[in-house]
């Protein structure tokens, strides 16, 4: 079978919207509404029909609860029945029809067992295209790990070969019909808005775009949690092994046009902003019921006109009566500005454009909208009635004093000269990053570190003389760059800028401030990274003691300095001190932040290596297994992180003896960290020394002469790539070249 040509799929396209607006039309009006619709195209009227009559025939497919697997119905009758099984599943009946394949309802049977699955089929012509953008999907479902996307449970071939995709079975309405039928106030939808924001924004942070963001792809459960669904035509921000972009061009465009980007429908490049133009289409219908632009009837061509042509009106204006005072001002701005032409001009991620959302409700003064004076005020009386009120007669009695109003006055210039001097700040930050990370054209790879190091090269050349008249603007570029080079493994370049900025710092802050705080420790812990220890503990020392005097709200920025002095403490060998400090971290971390956030596993980590150095077994294990649950949560299972604490978890099990399995995970864990950053980063270094290490254990407890062969192997090649990589006299290297002398005499020994 030919794949269907692009009239084909425009038509079966505008056959499932007419049929998706026609269930949402009275019976009794149905017929006149699709005499509209079909506009006396007498072929699609009977096509439509016949969909239509085989959804009434069960009209409550999607929403039939699940008792049991015995008490699910049989498979509907159609013109292809379904697979009695699939793989190790046992086909039910069949849920629906995509895009790109047919998704079942099947039971699983595992243990004595049994739990449904839904699983997705390729269906039709299997192009090489159409196969190569299914195996993308099992790969970008497999990295993403959120309590609101469809969790992927297995995948495989059918019989015929026929790739298909095991998914979480879902009970639940597609959001359309849950809002539809429930009728949740407005809190309640920008909520629910704000969980599938958080949704895409995981998915933005695994460098995937969802591209097809629309209520029939999110499933609210009957706990009213909504669930993302369908990443059959998502596009990868990444490069692949040869380092040339994945593209997902095709002849033709898989995308819902009623949800599409301009950019989407001219053809244009595809980046996070689509999805946050999609997000604004949703929260248009979420707050309306009614589609921005599109109308009932429209034809394709006449829907990406208007997307592309004109600018739709706010929501306040489309509202029912009863919610267009609550639309009107702030949510407007909020979502004209997700709904903007073009990209630039929208927010700038998915997450700010949900903090502007939550910014809304909390009436707090939203970023889409200028931060005037009386807009400000305004903000603030809504927040504080009850206070404003009680103050009006302390207005009045301060104005029978002209010098007190003065004074007054004073300090309102005074604040308003601080904020745009603070606001003024932010944008020549935001322009800066910008300018670093998104100067580059279409055809230019961005993400690996030989580009990125040169965006860090040229703008470090560039900032000390450009900012050489706005030493507070200059610090925080020095800090950004310090950090860019620092996560690269460029410390020395990461030390001076670290260094220029505590200067500036410090003679721009004479007491406790939170920018000294922060580049106290910055500066410590880079120090740190290049095995300068003795410089690196007052300054971080120092850190914790300011945070600590700036109070609660700074308790998240007290929890990183903790964080960093312990895993000095642990770097040089002071146990107990590093469990203490640790300790208090991992407390704040987790009260804060919750036992899934990565911040939380990278101290968990940190701890449970003070504990089993001293010889805490237990605690260590059942710290670093929160670690690693932490981890993969937030960051996922193949993120640096995960890596290096699924590395600590494999070094206590080698305590118990399991050497050979140590060694399997170690070479693992390695073959991962090399691919992720290559053979030369600090971390893949220390992976190998961990290896070669083991390597010399199993040799010694089975006199093992390969062993220590491939042990002394990993030394001749660790030793001068690590000196290259952090210096001759850094304290990794000092242990390595050590090791290799006790390994060379043990091998002369047993000859």
């Amino acid at each position: 079978m030919s794949p269907p040509n692009a009239s084909d799929r425009d038509r079966w396209t505008r056959i499932e919207a007419i049929c998706a607006d026609a269930l949402e039309v009275p019976a009794a009006s149905r017929s006149a509404f699709l005499d509209r619709a079909c506009a006396g195209d007498l072929d699609l009227r009977r096509e439509v029909d016949s969909l239509l009559a085989a959804a009434a025939a069960d009209p409550d497919y999607l929403a039939r609860p699940l008792l049991a697997p015995a008490d699910l119905p049989a498979a509907a009758a159609g013109d292809d029945p379904p697979p009695a099984a699939i793989g190790p599943y046992r086909i039910v009946r069949r849920l629906g029809r995509g895009g790109m394949g047919d998704v079942y309802l099947a039971i699983q049977k595992a243990d004595d067992l049994e739990r449904p699955v839904a699983i997705k089929v390729i269906r039709g012509a299997t192009t090489a295209e159409v196969l190569a953008r299914f195996r993308l999907e099992r790969r970008l479902l497999a990295s993403l790990d959120h309590p609101n996307i469809a969790r992927l449970l297995d995948a495989g071939a059918t019989a015929d070969n026929q790739p298909f995709l095991v998914m979480e079975y879902l009970e639940g309405v597609p959001l359309d019909q849950y809002l539809a039928t429930n009728t949740p106030p407005l809190a309640a939808r920008l909520d629910l808005f704000r969980a599938i924001a958080a949704a895409v924004h995981h998915a933005h942070q695994n460098l995937i775009v969802h591209r097809d963001l629309k209520p029939r792809n999110i499933l609210v459960t009957p706990d009213g949690v909504p669930k993302l669904l369908d990443f059959g035509i998502a596009k990868l921000l990444t490069a692949d092994q040869t380092g040339a972009r994945v593209e997902t061009q095709t002849g033709y465009r898989l995308l819902t046009p009623e949800y599409a980007a301009p950019e989407q429908l001219a053809g244009g490049p595809i980046t996070t902003a689509t999805d946050g133009y999609a997000l604004g289409v949703l929260l248009f219908t979420m707050l309306t019921g009614r589609h921005p632009q599109a109308a009932l009837g429209d034809s394709l061509r006449d829907i990406e006109r208007k997307i592309l042509d004109t600018d739709p009106r706010p929501p306040s204006e489309l509202a029912g009566a009863e919610w267009r005072r609550q639309l009107a001002g702030d949510l407007d701005t909020i979502v004209l500005k997700a709904l903007a032409k073009e990209p630039h001009h929208r927010y700038p991620s998915v997450l700010a454009f949900a903090e502007d959302v939550e910014r809304f409700q909390q009436r707090l003064p939203i970023v889409a909208r200028p931060a005037t004076l009386r807009y400000r005020v305004r903000k603030f009386v809504a927040r504080n009635t009850a206070a404003v009120a009680a103050g009006a007669v302390a207005v009045a009695a301060l104005l029978l004093t002209t010098a007190v109003t003065l004074v007054q006055s004073a300090r309102v210039r005074a604040e308003a000269a601080r904020v745009a001097r603070e606001r003024d700040k932010a944008l020549e930050i935001r322009g800066f990053l910008m300018e670093m990370f998104g100067a580059t054209g279409a055809d230019q790879a961005t993400g690996d570190t030989v580009s990125v190091r040169q965006l860090l090269d040229i703008q470090a050349a560039l900032v000390d003389s450009s900012y050489a008249d706005r030493p507070d603007v200059k610090a925080e570029l020095m800090e950004v760059l310090a950090d860019g080079y620092d996560r690269l493994g460029l410390y020395r370049k990461a030390a001076a800028l670290a260094t220029q900025a505590l200067a500036l710092r410090r003679a721009e802050h004479r007491t406790d401030h939170p920018d000294l705080a922060g580049a106290l420790n910055l500066a410590g812990w880079i120090h740190h990274e290049l095995g300068q220890a003795d410089s690196a503990e007052p300054l971080l020392r120092e850190a914790v003691a300011m945070r600590e005097r700036l109070g609660p709200r700074h308790r998240t920025d007290l929890a990183r300095s903790q964080n960093d002095l312990g895993v000095l403490f642990n770097a040089t060998k002071r146990y107990p001190e590093a469990e203490s400090v640790l300790t208090r971290s991992l407390a704040i971390r987790r009260e804060l932040l919750g036992d899934n956030h990565r911040a939380v596993g990278i101290t968990a980590n940190n701890l449970a290596a003070a504990q089993y150095f001293q010889r805490n077994v237990a605690g260590a294990t059942e710290h670093q297994t929160l670690a690693v649950r932490s981890l993969e949560r937030a960051v996922g299972p193949d993120h640096q992180r995960t890596i290096v604490a699924l590395g600590n978890l494999a070094a206590f099990k080698s305590v118990g003896g399991d050497l050979a399995g140590a060694e399997r995970e170690y070479r693992d864990l390695l073959a991962r960290q090399a691919r992720l950053q290559g053979d030369r980063h600090p971390v893949t270094l220390r992976t190998i020394g961990i290896l070669a290490a083991t390597l010399t254990s199993r040799g010694q407890r089975d006199n093992d002469p390969a062993s220590y062969r491939e042990a002394d192997s990993l030394y001749r090649t660790l030793i001068p790539a690590a000196e290259a990589v952090l210096g001759p006299a850094h304290p990794d290297v000092l242990r390595w070249r050590y090791r290799q002398k006790v390994l060379d005499s043990v091998m002369a020994a047993t000859r």
